[in-house]
């Protein structure tokens, strides 16, 4: 896994084995959610997002 980015603009992709569970919200965090959602993936069966709207926290 980490010399995964050398296959980056390859068309080859890894894909991670992950919990029935787990890919179920990978998937929706990728479908349901797009105008909040800029980018999921999982890396080492945990699961990350990068949120696209700012928020402003001073409030």
């Amino acid at each position: 896994m980490k010399r995964a980015k050398l296959l980056k603009g390859t068309g080859i992709f890894i894909n991670e084995d992950l919990t029935k569970k787990n890919a179920e919200v990978l998937a929706s965090l990728r479908l349901k959610e797009p105008t909040l959602i800029d980018r999921a993936w999982s890396y080492e069966g945990k699961l990350f997002a990068r949120s696209e709207a700012v928020t402003d926290l001073s409030k």
